[in-house]
């Protein structure tokens, strides 16, 4: 019978102690990153992360993210467009990143299975 775990107990402990330790260097690099920025808010909730520090980190991560897209805008002006073009090489490095550690994780854990 075939059964797979993507993430182990272990696993999800360890996640949980790194979040309880790291927790505001997590949030305020998630802020910073497509798809995962969004979800962050998902684990400081479940290790029930102290709400004044997720939000200060929250506010730094957004402020690292949304002033320089701002700065950048206004220097830009009319020719703003351009910007897109490099914030799409942006997230498809970080799709790109994402998809190699979920890759890593499902041969890593195929194989202890087999062993």
């Amino acid at each position: 019978r075939f059964q797979f775990t993507l993430v182990s107990i272990e696993e999800y402990d360890l996640a949980v102690d790194l979040f309880q330790r790291r927790g505001g260097r997590i949030v305020l690099i998630a802020r910073l990153m497509p798809l995962v920025h969004s979800v962050v808010s998902i684990p400081a909730g479940v290790v029930r992360m102290n709400l004044s520090a997720f939000i200060v980190y929250t506010t730094l991560g957004s402020v690292l993210w949304i002033a320089p897209l701002t700065l950048i805008g206004m220097w830009l002006g009319n020719n703003w467009e351009q910007l897109l073009t490099w914030m799409d090489v942006y997230e498809y490095a970080w799709y790109i990143l994402i998809a190699a550690g979920i890759a890593y994780m499902i041969v890593r854990r195929f194989r202890s299975h087999q062993s």
